[in-house]
């Protein structure tokens, strides 16, 4: 009556069992191989937990009466250590939280030039007209049915400023379902890109993400980004026309869309998502990703980031006027968005004549001449004739005619003219080599350095050292 008759022996209890075992073992196993010591110590702690009352019971049965106490006292305090070990670890190796952004320290500069917002540009981003667009971006890509998707757009749009500024905050905010991770493309192997930035922004150590097979590498670096993130995570691919550009190659574009494919059709796949940020002119391109995945895209797994209408022009204009104390006409201004500024097929007005116009203004020594109104621009010539000084008053600096030259010599280096789209990241010693014929290399590099400091080329950091690109 006492006690319940042990389960009759079955094939199924032992393999149930044996599978829970097994599992069990794997999961600390994997805790080891990270050197999750958080985990780890917690793990002891509770086993040690539980068996405390079958300690004391043998306790109380070997040891005299005496000791019985010290030694379970010992256990608890044992226990205790554990917890406070756990603690430390945790608290020292938790990746430290980000300041938010405030109004003191993030008074960002609204005008840009060439260069695109990023991460630390969210709060002035908000107000820059992309408001509608981003709900609707962020609508679609934490959608429960979304996997693969894209950001289509027209050059100089501001695709990457959405990504960096709009979308990536959003993503990593503490209370986001989802985390984001950011990865431009350039002429860096696609994998590496993706596993450099995973470790940067996700804080994982690189080691983490080497599969044992090169076939699963994709696969296992998406696993170990979910398991790192403690929550799905959507990778945002920008540039990735340059993925097409310096694998032009069938060939050698396979493996990488191989991995790709064998993550999409996986059984049982990671929670990740994945969001390609292309050139409207280059999104045929998609069509041999698509092929391989047997992935059809449809409207609701796609934005469209388009240019400025000329109310949305003028609204920018505003809030960078505001934000660098520059005078403001916007009845002016909005005649000016709506006759010279937009593009005379569809009316759009990119947002990079936007920032060339603010930033030459900007620039003005006098107050009259640092305005958004009629007076001012009268004096520049007009748009055309300000667009048009643009690149002269970029160059004028460079005193001497032939170093102006080797200045245009080094931006037509870092263009790939034939595919109008940037040529990739080149450092100084390929830029000496290109130019060898044109100019010593410490006049290369003299120029480099003067136009990476007016903006026409960016610096850039890589494995293997730094380099430029337009």
């Amino acid at each position: 009556m006492g006690s319940e008759p042990p389960k009759p022996f079955s094939g199924d209890s032992v393999k149930q069992t044996t599978e829970t075992i097994a599992l069990f073992i794997r999961w600390i196993a994997e805790l080891i191989q990270r050197r999750n010591w958080f985990m780890l110590l917690v793990l002891v702690g509770v086993l040690l937990s539980f068996a405390r009352f079958p300690l004391y019971d043998a306790i109380n049965g070997w040891l005299p009466e005496p000791w019985q106490n010290s030694v379970w006292a010992g256990v608890s305090a044992t226990i205790g250590v554990v917890f406070i070990a756990a603690l430390i670890v945790v608290m020292v190796t938790l990746p430290r939280s980000r300041l938010p952004i405030t109004s003191d320290i993030a008074e960002r500069k609204a005008i840009k030039g060439l260069r695109p917002f990023g991460q630390e540009d969210a709060e002035i981003f908000a107000q820059l007209q992309r408001n509608r667009q981003l709900r609707s971006c962020l609508e679609i890509v934490t959608s429960p049915t979304f996997r693969f998707g894209t950001l289509v757009g027209e050059s100089g749009c501001g695709k990457t400023s959405f990504l960096q500024a709009g979308l990536l905050p959003k993503l990593t905010s503490p209370e986001a379902s989802y985390r984001g991770v950011y990865i431009r493309f350039w002429n860096q192997e696609p994998l590496e890109s993706i596993r450099r930035a995973t470790t940067d922004q996700l804080e994982i150590p690189w080691d983490w993400l080497e599969a044992e097979s090169e076939q699963d590498s994709l696969l296992h670096l998406f696993r170990q980004a979910e398991r790192a993130a403690g929550k799905p995570v959507i990778f945002m691919l920008d540039q990735f026309e340059q993925f097409f550009v310096h694998y032009p190659r069938e060939a050698e574009r396979t493996d990488f869309i191989k991995a790709l494919a064998r993550w999409y059709q996986h059984p049982n796949p990671p929670q990740v998502k994945l969001l390609i940020s292309i050139r409207a002119d280059l999104f045929h391109q998609l069509h041999e990703l698509q092929q391989a995945m047997a992935y059809s895209q449809g409207p609701q797994d796609s934005v469209h980031l388009k240019k400025f209408t000329p109310e949305e022009a003028t609204n920018v204009l505003a809030v960078i006027a505001e934000t660098e104390h520059l005078s403001f006409n916007r009845s002016f201004v909005m005649e000016l968005a709506d006759k010279e500024l937009a593009n005379q097929e569809d009316g759009s007005i990119s947002p990079v004549d936007l920032q060339i116009l603010a930033w030459m203004i900007e620039q003005q020594g006098s107050e009259e001449l640092r305005a958004f109104d009629r007076v001012a621009f009268q004096k520049f010539g007009g748009v055309e004739g300000l667009l048009t000084r643009f690149l002269e008053r970029t160059l004028q600096d460079l005193a001497l005619p032939q170093k102006r030259q080797l200045a245009l010599k080094v931006l037509l280096k870092l263009t790939d003219l034939e595919r109008q789209v940037r040529a990739g990241v080149k450092n100084s010693a390929e830029l000496q080599t290109a130019l060898k014929r044109e100019a010593q290399p410490a006049e290369v590099i003299e120029v480099v350095r003067w136009v990476t400091g007016v903006r026409l080329i960016t610096g850039v950091e890589q494995q293997q050292g730094s380099g430029f690109e337009l």
